[in-house]
């Protein structure tokens, strides 16, 4: 009985048991035979496994879990890459959408009272939100340190 289960590793021991005992019917049917003795069925119902390889098995199951878990995150991040793709090549055919989009986010980051934000944003911007003050005051000084 040993020699026929140990050709087996665990994965194929536990998912083939009916093979298993199939084979081994047959090998103690053989034996059996010459004693008189009919061997109607034979069973695998209990597996007793070594602690170390009790802990070898958790190991096992753990990496494999943990692979699981990088490839779900690589995989929500490629979705979301994919995503932000598309969305910027919406928002790159129209202006108003990229105006919105910085304004939004402006909105989200503004919400707690401790940040201090500073926007680098390309002239054109602010004119087209409608913000000329500070467009102007940012040409004359661009105007003023080229020297012009």
């Amino acid at each position: 009985m040993r020699d026929i289960v140990g050709r087996y590793d665990l994965d194929e021991l536990l998912s083939s048991r009916e093979d298993i005992a199939k084979t081994l019917k047959s090998n103690v049917d053989s034996v059996a035979k010459e004693w008189g003795v009919d061997v109607t069925k034979i069973e695998l119902q209990d597996i007793i496994l070594p602690m170390d390889m009790k802990r070898a098995l958790a190991v096992q199951a753990e990496t494999q879990r943990e692979a699981r878990a990088v490839q779900i995150k690589a995989n929500a991040k490629l979705e979301a890459s994919i995503k932000l793709a598309k969305a910027g090549k919406i928002m790159s055919g129209d202006p108003n959408a990229m105006h919105f989009r910085i304004l939004s986010t402006i909105n989200d980051v503004s919400k707690d009272q401790s940040n201090t934000i500073i926007l680098a944003l390309p002239l054109e911007t602010l004119r087209a939100a409608g913000i000329q003050s500070v467009a102007s005051l940012s040409s004359i000084k661009t105007k003023y340190e080229q020297g012009e």
